[in-house]
C-alpha cells in the first residue's frame, strides 16, 4: 500500500521491473487496509484465483486485508514490524531465508 513514488524508487533501485506486469498502489484505491479491496485487485490484475496467491505482509491490517481477501498470507516479522500483532497469519516468519519455493507450494 505504498505510494506510487516509492513503489517506483524502489523498483529503480534494485531493477524490479521485469518481473512484474502491473504496480498496485493503496493511492489507487479510496479505503486503506484492512480493506481487502487491494489484494482483490491484484488477483484480478493477475488473473488469478485468490486460493492461488500468497500475501506476504508486515503489519496488522495487512494481515486482516489478505485474510478478508481469502488469500494466504505470511506474517513478515521484521524489526520494522515490531508491536504489529500478525497471528491471524496463516505463517510467520523473521526473514526471507525461511521462504522457498518448496515451502510455498507445500503449503498449499
Amino acid at each position: 500500500s505504498a505510494s506510487k513514488g516509492t513503489i517506483a524508487r524502489v523498483f529503480n533501485r534494485f531493477k524490479l521491473a521485469p518481473y512484474f506486469t502491473h504496480l498496485v498502489s493503496g493511492e489507487d484505491f479510496a479505503e486503506s487496509k484492512p480493506n481487502p479491496a487491494i489484494f482483490l485487485h491484484a488477483a484480478e490484475l493477475a488473473a488469478t484465483p485468490v486460493t492461488e496467491c500468497i500475501v506476504i505482509e508486515d503489519s496488522a491490517n495487512g494481515v486482516a486485508a489478505a485474510k478478508a481477501a481469502g488469500i494466504f498470507c505470511v506474517g513478515y516479522a521484521s524489526e520494522h514490524s515490531a508491536g504489529q500483532d500478525l497471528r491471524q497469519a496463516d505463517l510467520i516468519i523473521r526473514g526471507f531465508s525461511e521462504l522457498s519455493a518448496e515451502r510455498i507450494a507445500a503449503l498449499a
